[in-house]
């Protein structure tokens, strides 16, 4: 579950997001719940103040601040995978770069302008979908 970096001002200060994580966890198909936590471009996000319903559940957490925003000042020698300037495509959205790739592709994508083009161009076009072909496969994360 992911609740967005733009949205600071809660007027529920984190309520909300844990009636929709609560929502989750109780659902009849028991879904897995893993929560995410993005990144705006000045290297602010929400996860101070969401990452203690994830404790008080249990829940595995992804940091992309955590992730992404230390590796951004390094060199190539020290580590570096991608510069700010190729992870983000606007201060708050990452570009296709900042995104990841798995198996089946879900091609209903959004699309925005982009450069001068006056049509929409898709936005995580190597994006990743699983679906009933995709078989018993299971989304798996280890560290």
């Amino acid at each position: 579950m992911e609740f967005a970096v733009n949205d600071a001002n809660d007027e529920t200060e984190g309520n909300c997001y844990e009636s929709l994580v609560l929502k989750a966890l109780n659902a009849n198909n028991k879904p897995a719940v893993i929560l995410l936590f993005s990144v705006f471009m000045n290297d602010w996000n929400l996860q101070d103040r969401l990452a203690p319903v994830g404790q008080h559940y249990d829940l595995p957490m992804v940091s992309v601040k955590e992730a992404v925003v230390e590796q951004f000042r390094w060199t190539a020698d020290q580590g570096k995978v991608i510069s700010k300037k190729q992870f983000f495509y606007d201060i708050y959205h990452p570009a296709n770069a900042g995104h990841g790739g798995f198996r089946e592709t879900d091609t209903d994508l959004h699309t925005a302008n982009m450069d001068d083009h006056t049509y929409g161009t898709p936005q995580f076009p190597n994006n990743w979908m699983h679906t009933a072909e995709s078989g018993a496969d299971r989304f798996k994360m280890t560290d």
